[in-house]
């Protein structure tokens, strides 16, 4: 393994959201597949309209006991067809997702 945090593995449905650069948010559906301390790894249902390097906005429902709700700025990394890595803007993460990650 030469990630340098531990990448869960998850099947979580939620948003995603970014200035498309036409005054209003574009938002989209997404499948977090997995998630880690640094980012995620998700999918969308067509070929996306944002492009590497864009400052994205997702929120989702953790599959915890009290159904956690979070909401995380990052910035693509990787575009693979339909699959997309985001990485987080902060690391630190104490709340509920750092729980969700640690447990």
């Amino acid at each position: 393994e030469r990630r340098r945090h531990f990448r869960k593995p998850t099947n979580l449905l939620g948003m995603f959201s970014y200035d498309g650069g036409t005054g209003r948010p574009v938002k989209g559906v997404i499948r977090i597949r997995d998630i880690s301390q640094s980012g995620v790894r998700f999918s969308v249902n067509s070929i996306p309209e944002f492009a590497v390097g864009d400052k994205l906005t997702i929120e989702f429902t953790l599959d915890d006991k009290e159904h956690s709700q979070i909401r995380e700025d990052g910035i693509v990394r990787r575009i693979q067809s339909n699959m997309i890595g985001l990485a987080f803007k902060t690391t630190d993460h104490y709340g509920k997702l750092g729980q969700y990650l640690f447990r």
